[in-house]
């Protein structure tokens, strides 16, 4: 059974949690053509305001979910 969107497999947590996975996003080509400094920057403002970030892999969203 896939996941819904918000039973998260996966955090972010620190800055080098962040800097990780902007680092690998960018390896990836999955940047969207943006600076990846500016990708870090939004993580970091975000993993200090929510203390982590959750995602999940795109294969474990439920085909229905928005």
């Amino acid at each position: 059974m896939k996941k819904l969107i918000n039973d998260c497999a996966c955090k972010i947590s620190s800055v080098q949690e962040a800097e990780d996975f902007v680092r690998g996003a960018t390896v990836l080509g999955t940047g969207g053509g943006g600076s990846p400094a500016e990708g870090l920057k939004l993580l970091t403002e975000a993993i200090k305001i929510r203390g982590e970030i959750n995602f999940i892999d795109v294969d474990e969203l439920a085909d229905d979910a928005v």
